[in-house]
């Protein structure tokens, strides 16, 4: 399964790097609208709990 990376610009014009997620990489395009996502990890023996966030398209 590819991992796709992703820099999107933010409307303020900031800009954040992060996977792309829940999309087919032969139809990723400069523009494509996305949508921040988050995943939760619990707490366990690697360490307390912690958030990661993603890109997914928003459709």
């Amino acid at each position: 399964m590819p991992f796709v990376i992703a820099l999107v610009e933010l409307e303020e014009g900031v800009r954040m790097l992060g996977e792309l997620r829940n999309v087919d990489p032969s139809r990723v395009e400069i523009g494509t609208p996305v949508r921040a996502m988050y995943i939760d990890f619990p707490a366990g023996d690697s360490g307390p709990e912690w958030t990661l966030y993603a890109w997914e398209p928003d459709a």
